[in-house]
């Protein structure tokens, strides 16, 4: 039961590392209560359901970026994957995108429908399912972006295995700019505490780097619908 623990304990850790919204160094996370702090979009809690890790619920404000992750355990390769708006059982409402090692990246028909309409341009998938990595983006969140999503994985069979994820998108909190003596307004820095001091200044350059080259990785997979 140990050994069980501890196994998927690092897995989870390890899927951390290789997201590219880190902020912290892997080594500080001593939990994974503090891991999943780390992340810029809010991840209330993973789930790993079958030989899927996921996340169950999503938040963030208006304005930022949503990323659906769902990757495989072992790092098996996914024959197909799609992403849309959860619908009556295991059906998608609306399909938004279609992604398959044989055919590719497709976007889905149901972006004229009245649900879709408004998230044309906005959904890209950012992920690399030979990688075992079915990772989808909402760009520019809106609070009536708040819903259920649904991804549908297929790796070794013809069926589509489906997995929820719930979104809450949350209205930016507006900060106001304190007045120096001068009369001048200063714009104030929010910065993440640590321990330690402000992260900014913990993370080794080789970590940057990594994470940089993540995004690039990233931005060459991606593809808009």
């Amino acid at each position: 039961m140990r050994f069980f623990f501890f196994a998927e304990y690092a897995f989870i850790l390890g899927m951390l590392k290789e997201t590219n919204i880190m902020k912290i160094p892997l080594a500080m996370a001593k939990t994974t209560s503090i891991a999943l702090l780390a992340l810029s979009v809010v991840i209330q809690g993973l789930r790993i359901s079958g030989n899927i890790l996921h996340p169950k619920e999503i938040v963030v404000e208006t304005g930022e970026n949503a990323i659906f992750n769902f990757s495989t355990k072992n790092g098996n390769p996914i024959l197909a994957a799609q992403f849309g708006l959860k619908g009556e059982g295991e059906y998608l409402k609306a399909k938004f995108i279609i992604v398959t090692q044989l055919h590719g990246i497709e976007c889905g028909k149901d972006f004229n429908s009245s649900e879709g309409y408004r998230y044309r341009n906005r959904i890209f998938f950012v992920g690399n399912i030979t990688a075992g990595r079915a990772w989808f983006k909402i760009t520019n969140v809106e609070e009536n972006d708040t819903n259920t999503y649904q991804v549908g994985v297929r790796e070794n069979t013809d069926v589509y295995k489906m997995y929820t994820v719930k979104l809450v998108v949350k209205r930016k909190t507006e900060t106001s700019s304190p007045t120096t003596p001068s009369g001048t307004t200063e714009q104030t820095k929010s910065k993440a505490i640590t321990a330690n001091g402000p992260i900014a200044k913990i993370i080794p350059k080789p970590i940057e780097e990594a994470v940089q080259a993540r995004e690039l990785e990233c931005s060459y997979h991606q593809q808009r619908c």
